[in-house]
């Protein structure tokens, strides 16, 4: 983001006249724009310089096979998309199955604390619930016995910072 202090897209400073001023000799337009700045660079944690990591693939654990499986993030904001489906099967209802393994999703698209969310699947009977952990795992339960519904990920979007 621009320097709005020196950018020649910024107002010229105000007069002391101006009963607007507050003294910084920036008018209101100015005080507006360095407050949406902050605002904007507060969408993103310090430190970060990428707004946009675009996609990255996954890996999923050993046991599972994954398409499209990635994760994004932009700002503050993570995206994630693709399925996974178990070798064998997912088991019982609410039985749960580590498809990443802890470390497996980098820190950067990590939530503070564990976000859990529902995600539909193949089988139009079956749904998901999908938590993924402050430590980079991703653990998904079905809501009922099923076999190899592949779990979509299309609906995940979540905060982090």
């Amino acid at each position: 983001m621009a320097d709005l202090s020196t950018d020649s897209t910024s107002p010229t400073a105000v007069a002391t006249t101006d009963p607007n001023d507050d003294g910084t000799g920036k008018s209101n337009l100015v005080r507006f724009s360095a407050r949406v700045k902050s605002f904007v660079d507060s969408m993103s944690p310090v430190g970060v310089t990428a707004y946009d990591s675009g996609w990255v693939n996954l890996t999923p654990a050993a046991g599972t096979a994954g398409g499209r499986f990635g994760i994004r993030r932009v700002g503050a904001m993570v995206f994630m998309r693709g399925q996974v489906t178990p070798a064998t099967n997912w088991g019982a209802a609410g039985a749960s199955t580590t498809v990443v393994a802890a470390g497996g999703i980098p820190a950067q698209f990590c939530p503070v604390t564990a976000q859990s969310f529902v995600c539909g699947s193949s089988v139009a009977t079956t749904t998901f619930r999908v938590v993924l952990g402050s430590d980079g795992s991703l653990v998904v339960q079905p809501s009922t016995a099923t076999a190899t519904a592949a779990v979509w990920f299309g609906n995940v979007v979540m905060p982090v910072g």
